[in-house]
């Protein structure tokens, strides 16, 4: 029930947040090194519309929640949740709505915006929904982060488990 689904998450007050398809990652699973025969990050990277992170992952440095310099919002999906202060980092919600194609809709809630980007969610695998993989790039182009700022190389974050660095953050960046 979508409906009911994107009800609830305007009536929560937060920040950012995001929903769609995901990969179910235990926190012991340790989804690299070639002993393993397994990558999490390669996998990501054929499906770059699934979330793929950790919960343990999902946020920022602790204690940098007021710093734009450090924090951002939390990543782009299907479902896609942008709440104070970032909507004023950003301009306002006109800035950010104004010229959307039309399969990129809105609602507003009393503290949060939240965008959907088509009528379900996609993986983003080449050869599939590729007219729609396009609209997450739309999206991300007027929700990205001013600058060289979070998410960037001098302040990363743990996306994937024992990936390098560059990778995450190229990862974090994507849509952008």
């Amino acid at each position: 029930d979508v409906a009911a689904l994107k009800a609830a998450l305007l009536a929560i007050p937060t920040r950012s947040g995001f929903a769609g398809d995901g990969m179910c990652l235990s926190q012991d699973h340790l989804g690299n090194g070639p002993d393993l025969g397994y990558r999490t990050d390669e996998v990501a990277r054929k499906f770059p519309a699934i979330d793929a992170q950790y919960l343990s992952s999902r946020g920022w440095v602790n204690g940098s929640d007021d710093d734009p310099n450090r924090t951002w919002i939390l990543g782009l999906n299907w479902l896609t949740l942008v709440g104070e202060p970032f909507l004023s980092r950003m301009g306002g919600v006109a800035s950010i709505t104004d010229g959307l194609p039309s399969e990129i809709t809105w609602e507003k809630g009393n503290e949060t915006v939240l965008f959907q980007i088509g009528d379900r969610p996609i993986t983003g695998e080449a050869g599939l929904d590729d007219a729609l993989l396009p609209l997450y790039f739309e999206l991300g182009a007027r929700l990205q982060p001013p600058g060289d700022v979070t998410p960037s190389r001098k302040y990363p974050r743990p996306v994937f488990v024992n990936t390098l660095q560059d990778e995450g953050v190229d990862w974090d960046r994507r849509f952008y």
